[in-house]
């Protein structure tokens, strides 16, 4: 018997969606593409989903039941009128309606975890977009507000098997000296390079270029579903008509798949690096290097450092 047949309100959950990866990688899209599915039921990070699911599957059981109740009230405040997916008994207990069958987390702080994600009592489907390193880390730049490198290196220090693998980006991650952009780009390694952990696993994988889901998000969507054991529905690609208002990291819900983001945050790394005052115009931008040596090998096991890029797909 898996742990939510213990919770009020998830007792007909069957199956984990979870969406891992790198911060800034499309994470978020993904999972609102995922949960837009009128069988699935979507918890953000900012829904209180880390403490939930902490105390659910660490055996602290009483956390996770004195949570859940917030936690899905949270949740389904993002889903448009008509859309919502709890519902509340005679005692005043908040449920999941009959129809859920399937919890989709968004949840890239569990990227680590890809030991204790194969044991959670249930089908469990991994989600993992990869994107290229240049926008993500101009992405991270925009939302100054959050200490991207900061907060990983605090989750980072429970798991020294991950810092040995990973030391020299681990080594840049913590080198207060760096370039922001640098140390960045090595969080970027980190989270990306850890697919290939989840190859090693037993769990239904579906990693991809998040450039490649931007161009066709209807084959994409279409096997996340299948891996997830659901049959796909036009929802998941009209996701921007199932909610409301912003999701993680000030993202518009509301906002339809489009292709703009793969360009502009590019483009603008390349501006804002060199239009340093610190870098001799006319002059290769000594940052660029940096980045080039300490993630090439990574970008070149991806596709992403030749003209053309192998599927990453995994079914």
């Amino acid at each position: 018997m898996h742990p939510l047949y213990s919770l009020s309100g998830l007792e007909r959950i069957c199956g984990l969606v979870v969406l891992v990866g790198c911060q800034r990688s499309g994470t978020t899209l993904c999972a609102q593409v995922a949960g837009a599915h009128p069988n699935a039921f979507l918890i953000d990070e900012n829904d209180g989903l880390y403490r939930w699911f902490h105390g659910l599957f660490t055996h602290e059981k009483s956390t996770a039941n004195a949570t859940t109740q917030a936690l899905l009230t949270r949740a389904d405040k993002k889903h448009a009128p008509g859309l919502t997916k709890t519902q509340v008994d005679r005692a005043g207990k908040i449920s999941l309606k009959d129809s859920i069958t399937h919890l989709v987390l968004k949840a890239p702080n569990l990227t680590y975890h890809y030991q204790a994600l194969q044991h959670l009592g249930l089908p469990t489907t991994i989600v993992y977009p990869v994107r290229d390193v240049y926008p993500v880390i101009q992405s991270m730049a925009r939302l100054s507000n959050i200490p991207f490198v900061k907060n990983q290196i605090k989750l980072l220090q429970h798991y020294p098997e991950i810092q040995t693998r990973f030391c020299h980006p681990f080594k840049t991650l913590t080198d207060e000296a760096a370039a922001p952009e640098l140390r960045r780009a090595a969080l970027w390694y980190i989270k990306t390079a850890l697919v290939e952990q989840y190859r090693q696993t037993t769990l239904a994988l579906h990693a991809f270029h998040y450039e490649d889901f931007v161009k066709d998000s209807v084959s994409h969507s279409r096997s996340i579903a299948a891996l997830a054991a659901l049959d796909h529905h036009d929802n998941m690609l009209n996701h921007h008509r199932c909610y409301v208002g912003e999701g993680p990291g000030g993202t518009d819900r509301t906002r339809p798949i489009d292709r703009q983001s793969l360009t502009s945050l590019e483009q603008s790394f390349e501006r804002d690096t060199h239009d340093r005052p610190s870098i001799t115009k006319g002059t290769q931008d000594p940052i660029h290097d940096q980045i080039h040596d300490l993630t090439y090998d990574l970008r070149l096991s991806l596709g992403y450092a030749m003209n053309s890029r192998p599927s990453l797909t995994v079914i």
